[in-house]
């Protein structure tokens, strides 16, 4: 395998997306596509690692282009839409298919290595009590099973973790077959996954597969108790940037399992205005401002305390709109409002942020908000407790 094509390919994709179709639905089954040929080449990129040690610079190389060229993609895919308004339409619609991308494989592959480094230590690192107590004959058997009701997500780490556990050591591959889907509600006692193989590769890797598929989970789990309390009424929850350091495209990708729609990736695809955007800016004004010069390609969404906020932001060509730790009777009187203004100024898209629970979600949705943000999805659900059974 060749990765210098790589660059190419980019290139390529530069060259179609520069000239996309003005059909939503054509528009969506394009960047769909995109997003499985990163998937198709990321797990092609893989695969050459691991079938020979001398690919690993090569690898890196390819993962650098891979993560350019998915940085780009998002990027893209919101320069792709008119305005901040567009973006908030294309978080609608493209959220059933956001569910259904799969986890990045080379995210993937480079946390569980992380992982079992910091386990085992530089690699192929050790295990003191297994490989002490358990002879490298030894042979399990064992089930992955859900101690408690929730949603699965990130099932994939067990194989994952398992296979690079077997290359470190120069054991036989564990056979992992997976039960259940990603995204997939199970009760307590279900079983996730079945594992036949070497007792070291299984023993060794055991921790390092739940931590990932538990943590995945717990997001998933929480996020989907969010989508039901929201359910019927046309907001839906999004994601934040308030993620654990290296883990984002795992605790996105649990979201969207959950059911919920993955907002903004980063810094680079979106510019969120907030209060202290405006106060080194000088205005609400001069912040869009200056964001449409520097960097015209990206939608702009602006943080409201104040209907002047408010009618400075729609003044300025914003069309999505944040509404920050606002009371129910407060949000509702802004959103009556903004829905008079529309047949004038076009469709505003609004989002409710702060103070939110899952108390109070519903009756916030009822508003007439079409999103609402929570950061506690990711950075403060609990785990799924998931354990190992060896039988």
């Amino acid at each position: 395998m060749d990765i210098a094509y790589l660059p190419s390919i980019v290139m390529e994709d530069a060259s179609v997306l520069t000239s996309l179709p003005d059909d939503p639905q054509t528009l969506k089954l394009l960047l769909v596509e995109r997003e499985r040929r990163i998937a198709a080449l990321a797990r092609d990129c893989d695969q050459a690692a691991r079938d020979r040690d001398a690919w690993q610079i090569k690898f890196l190389r390819a993962e650098t282009e891979l993560l350019r060229l998915r940085k780009w993609y998002y990027g893209r895919k919101a320069d792709t839409l008119a305005n901040a308004g567009d973006l908030a339409q294309m978080l609608l619609g493209f959220g059933e298919q956001l569910e259904d991308r799969p986890l990045d494989p080379v995210f993937l592959a480079r946390i569980v290595t992380t992982a079992l480094d910091e386990d085992l230590g530089p690699a192929p690192g050790r295990d003191v009590t297994t490989q002490a107590t358990i002879p490298t004959s030894s042979w399990v058997r064992g089930s992955i099973v859900a101690r408690a009701d929730g949603v699965v997500a990130g099932i994939d780490a067990v194989a994952e973790t398992m296979a690079q556990v077997a290359r470190r050591f120069g054991m036989d591959p564990v056979a992992v077959e997976a039960r259940v889907k990603d995204g997939a509600a199970v009760a307590a006692g279900a079983t996730l996954a079945e594992l036949n193989g070497a007792g070291h590769v299984v023993l060794v890797g055991e921790r390092t597969a739940l931590n990932l598929l538990s943590r995945a989970s717990g997001v998933a789990t929480h996020t989907r108790k969010w989508a039901d309390a929201l359910a019927g009424t046309g907001a839906r929850v999004l994601d934040t940037r308030k993620t654990t350091p290296g883990l984002r495209e795992l605790e996105k990708y649990a979201v969207r399992c959950g059911g919920g729609v993955n907002k903004r990736m980063g810094l680079f695809d979106c510019a969120m205005v907030k209060d202290n955007h405006v106060v080194a800016a000088g205005s609400v004004t001069a912040a869009v401002e200056a964001i449409t010069a520097r960097f015209p390609d990206v939608p702009v969404q602006v943080e409201v305390e104040s209907w002047s906020q408010v009618e400075e932001a729609l003044a300025a060509g914003v069309r999505f709109l944040m509404l920050d730790n606002m009371s129910t009777g407060h949000m509702a009187q802004f959103v009556v409002r903004l829905r008079a203004r529309e047949p004038e100024i076009g469709k505003v898209w609004i989002e409710a942020t702060g103070g939110l629970t899952l108390d109070n979600a519903r009756s916030v949705a009822e508003t007439g908000v079409d999103f609402m943000s929570v950061g506690g999805l990711t950075h403060s659900s609990p785990i799924l407790d998931i354990a190992l059974d060896l039988l």
